[in-house]
């Protein structure tokens, strides 16, 4: 049988409250091979929603007017036993709604365009009072009230069922302390266990993608030796003070390792996305020891 989660994160940045709605779906090895799948959900029509981008996941995404708001179609296409399908759209409330507006999207799953599962998301409420943001006593304040905006972008991912991803970051010895950094080590888990062992080596070649609050791509980097000549470091230096997500994209011939954010050591990114939580920073501050582990694939 097929599976299907849909969760939410919320998301407060420079006035605006970001709902991340994030859908993964999984066809186990009783789904018979090659069924045509897609995915529908309605969004409320005082909500204001970012699609992800076409690829190998989505083949083809259509909206529909529906009553109260509009009704998204993702389409899968053919899907193979073992598929894994996990993808995110990100949703604000329009300009003109009050304070404890909710909203609950309904997200129904196709197979040969027969339904087999249906989902609600957990219930999202508007608070405005908590929109106030003040970077420091000579700054405005922005609120909901006067900034009314719908800027992100969101992510798509088709992997094997049976394959996990994780991501871990470089750590920084710079002495600049008028900016701040984003930075670690990538390494072969070669037990397996999630966590930076001893005699654990780094890989080289990583890609390390930056992505501001909304999840819109700011640059990129890819681990190289340290000035020790150590393998799998990488770093973001000169950071504004901001909230961040990284995406960690292995080499050929590895994939991440299981997940672990409980543990400096461990691998911090989402198995299926390669993206880690968001990193809070702050002033004067290095995030280091945002690893990632990779295992052979």
């Amino acid at each position: 049988m097929s599976t299907l989660t849909n969760t939410v994160d919320k998301i407060s940045v420079k006035g605006d409250e970001v709902f991340i709605y994030t859908y993964n779906v999984a066809f186990d090895d009783s789904t018979t091979p090659n069924q045509e799948a897609y995915l529908t959900t309605i969004f409320s029509d005082n909500i204001d929603f970012s699609l992800p981008q076409l690829g190998d996941s989505i083949i083809d995404i259509t909206q529909t007017p529906t009553n109260g708001g509009t009704m998204v179609k993702f389409d899968f296409g053919a899907v193979d036993i073992g598929t894994s399908i996990s993808f995110a759209v990100a949703c604000t409330f329009s300009a003109g709604s009050k304070n404890k507006d909710t909203f609950i999207n309904e997200s129904t799953l196709y197979l040969n365009s027969q339904p087999v599962i249906t989902k609600k998301a957990k219930k999202v409420t508007l608070t405005l009072e908590d929109f106030a943001t003040v970077k420091n006593k000579n700054e405005t304040i922005d609120t909901k009230e006067n900034v009314a905006k719908s800027s992100f972008a969101t992510r798509a991912n088709k992997v094997a069922e049976d394959k996990s991803n994780e991501t871990i970051m470089p750590t920084n010895n710079s002495n600049n302390t008028s900016k701040r950094s984003i930075g670690e080590f990538v390494w072969n888990d070669l037990n397996k266990n999630g966590i930076q062992d001893t005699g654990e080596p780094g890989v080289n070649g990583t890609k390390v993608e930056l992505y501001d609050s909304s999840l819109m791509l700011i640059t990129s980097t890819t681990t190289s030796n340290n000035a020790q000549g150590d393998p799998g470091y990488y770093l973001f230096p000169d950071l504004d003070k901001e909230i961040y997500y990284l995406k960690f994209i292995p080499p050929t011939g590895y994939e991440l390792t299981k997940q672990v954010t409980n543990s400096p050591n461990g691998s911090k990114p989402d198995p299926t996305t390669g993206f880690t939580n968001q990193i809070d920073l702050k002033s004067n501050e290095n995030k280091s020891q945002q690893n990632a582990g990779l295992v052979l694939s």
